[in-house]
């Protein structure tokens, strides 16, 4: 009984010992991690392929979209800029000024030589561009911000026309 003795007690130090389960990372602590690490790809991957507005749109919140998009190599592939601008561009009416600021900014990042994204770019700026149509009819836009989508739509149609 002296073994069995010896094995229970063993077995009783690894069940007290045992750690207790490490909680699982929320997907908004996930993102913010990367954000910390300066991994914007990583955290744009991940809260785009949330589909929640509200979890991109907290995202750009937290980051400067003309010092992101200036960074060389600039941090998001295509496909993700192209995903972003899908996104931001369902509802402009609300967010508008921290949606265009991204807006501008990725959609002059669109590279329309990359030939492997080069299909997907009518597909995500026809939208863009019905959007802006759209909102600029809108009555008590602020001048600036009707001055930023009048600019875009113009950039935007001019991509388009040049496919």
């Amino acid at each position: 009984t002296t073994t069995t003795t010896t094995a229970q007690a063993a077995a009783t130090e690894v069940t007290n010992t045992t750690p207790e389960p490490v909680p699982e990372l929320s997907l908004e602590e996930k993102i913010d991690i990367h954000v910390e690490k300066q991994e914007m790809q990583e955290a744009f991957s991940l809260a785009l392929g949330a589909e929640d507005l509200e979890v991109l749109l907290k995202l750009c919140r937290k980051l400067d979209p003309v010092e992101l998009f200036s960074k060389t190599p600039l941090p998001l592939t295509q496909p993700v800029l192209l995903s972003l601008v899908s996104q931001l561009s369902t509802t402009l009416s609300t967010d508008t000024d921290l949606k265009m600021g991204f807006l501008q900014e990725a959609v002059l990042k669109i590279d329309l030589k990359d030939q492997k994204t080069i299909d997907f770019v009518p597909v995500v700026l026809t939208p863009l561009h019905a959007s802006l149509g759209n909102m600029l009819q809108s009555p008590g836009l602020p001048r600036g911000t009707r001055n930023c989508m009048a600019i875009l739509v113009h950039l935007v149609k001019g991509m388009l026309d040049g496919l």
